[in-house]
């Protein structure tokens, strides 16, 4: 009996500890996006192109990190252009289709979609609308199982967006998987989508990887970013980006030389 209470105890301080941590970070994220940890990831180029769809709430720039540590690894990627992402909706879809053919007719190639949380449920939902447009999706931390009305967040996405939160006002299906290659990040340390609302079965994506990192730091975590590029190079090989040459020192100009 002892041992059980301890490890109840236990298990609540750890998620009070999480909710904490999460704390952190939103308010950090008042004072801007946070930085990248770029010297830990490998310079390439050539890369191909990805759309990158923020989080219930989120912006542009929230997932200023993510795009310039994918840039860094030598992948081209693009904003979503719709400001803050309040909900999905009929309009949402319209303007995500407007923005992915663009880009297509301007890169003659299809796009890559990266969606952080809500964004993923949007990046899957449109493949299965497009899927000729999309080269493949990875969602990060987006709830895809399970009983969406007990996210923690839920209540609160239900009052800005106005329908519940399992009720979307378009035609959704979260555990039909989109016909094109789709991988799935989940994290045990989330406590806005817990992992188990992550993680989806065999029949809802290609691949469930486990990364460790909050939910608000998807975004801004160099270990996600190269999740995201290992993920890209085994299921979209003709959009993974090359290394980038290393400059010769010998032929930079940046290097004085003395005239005898």
């Amino acid at each position: 009996m002892t041992g059980r209470i301890s490890a109840g105890i236990e298990r609540k301080v750890a998620i009070l500890s999480r909710v904490a941590d999460e704390t952190r970070l939103l308010v950090r994220s008042f004072f801007g996006p946070s930085p990248v940890a770029l010297d830990s990831l490998p310079r390439g180029e050539g890369g191909g192109h990805c759309l990158v769809l923020p989080g219930f709430m989120a912006c542009d720039t929230s997932m200023l990190p993510l795009r310039q540590g994918l840039n860094f690894m030598g992948y081209r990627t693009h904003r979503w252009k719709q400001g803050r992402n309040r909900g999905v909706d009929a309009q949402t879809l319209e303007r995500i289709d407007a923005r992915i053919r663009y880009l297509q007719r301007k890169h003659e190639a299809p796009i890559v979609l990266i969606g952080w949380s809500l964004g993923g449920i949007i990046a899957r939902e449109y493949a299965k609308y497009a899927p000729e447009r999309v080269g493949a999706v990875i969602t990060l931390g987006s709830p895809l199982a399970g009983d969406l009305r007990q996210l923690p967040i839920a209540r609160i996405y239900e009052m800005i967006a106005g329908h519940r939160v399992d009720q979307p006002p378009v035609e959704c299906s979260l555990t039909a998987k989109p016909p094109v290659p789709t991988v799935a990040l989940y994290s045990r340390r989330d406590e806005v989508v817990p992992f188990a609302h992550a993680f989806c079965g065999e029949a809802a994506a290609d691949h469930n990887i486990e990364v460790d990192c909050l939910h608000l730091g998807y975004p801004s975590d160099a270990r996600v970013m190269r999740v995201i590029d290992d993920a890209i190079r085994c299921y979209c090989p003709e959009a993974a980006p090359r290394p980038a040459p290393v400059p010769d020192p010998a032929r930079s100009p940046l290097v004085s030389t003395q005239i005898a």
